[in-house]
């Protein structure tokens, strides 16, 4: 019986031996890449990219407000686009004048002398 304890704790001992020397070469490995500079510049970069991450965050945060500005007076009708959006007799009347000025535009092309008059003296 002792001879088998001798041996089970040999065994035992070895298998210590083996993952204490697995622990040690992984805390070197682990210690040489976390002391790298190539971490501390991919940590920087990290850090910057979320910088500008978080100002570009804010500046759509910004414009996403005042788009909403924009749109609330455009749909309460106020400002020249807000009265065209929803003022149909604006938008009618707007339309009548430029068909007012289309024929008017094609008369002068027609009759020129009748809203012209050139006189060289």
């Amino acid at each position: 019986m002792m001879a088998s304890l001798q041996a089970m704790a040999a065994e035992q001992r070895a298998q210590l031996n083996t993952l204490s020397g697995s622990l040690n070469r992984s805390a070197r490995g682990f210690e040489a890449t976390a002391t790298r500079p190539e971490l501390a510049r991919a940590i920087a970069r990290s850090d910057s990219i979320s910088l500008r991450l978080d100002q570009a965050s804010r500046q759509l945060n910004q414009a996403t407000g005042s788009m909403a500005v924009v749109m609330g007076r455009l749909e309460r009708g106020e400002g020249t686009m807000g009265k065209l959006m929803t003022n149909d007799s604006l938008y009618t009347n707007l339309n009548s004048a430029v068909a007012n000025l289309n024929q008017l535009t094609t008369d002068i092309r027609a009759n020129p002398k009748k809203y012209l008059s050139v006189s060289v003296f």
